[in-house]
């Protein structure tokens, strides 16, 4: 087997390094890009609600946790007319 040369050994090194750091900011750029956080507060139900998720479908994820809480809280909130709980206040007692 052939000795490699000082200039040779040296490309070759160069070359291990730029492809193990090109790897690892490929890698940095795909953890970023499925890792996205995303956090919602909403005033919701009488009290201030926050929901957090991470991936890559998080906005999509926070939008219909934020969706599902105001249905649950248009039919089970105390304070709006028509609620289920309102219907049922309404009519307690009548037979």
């Amino acid at each position: 087997m052939k000795k490699l040369d000082f200039t040779t050994k040296l490309l070759l090194t160069i070359l291990t390094i730029s492809l193990v750091f090109l790897g690892v900011v490929l890698a940095n750029k795909y953890v970023k890009e499925n890792n996205k956080s995303e956090v919602s507060v909403d005033f919701l139900m009488d009290t201030f609600v926050e929901q957090r998720a991470t991936g890559k479908n998080s906005k999509k994820a926070v939008d219909k946790v934020i969706e599902e809480l105001k249905k649950f809280e248009q039919n089970y909130s105390l304070h709006i007319d028509n609620s289920l709980v309102d219907r049922i206040n309404k009519n307690a007692g009548i037979a």
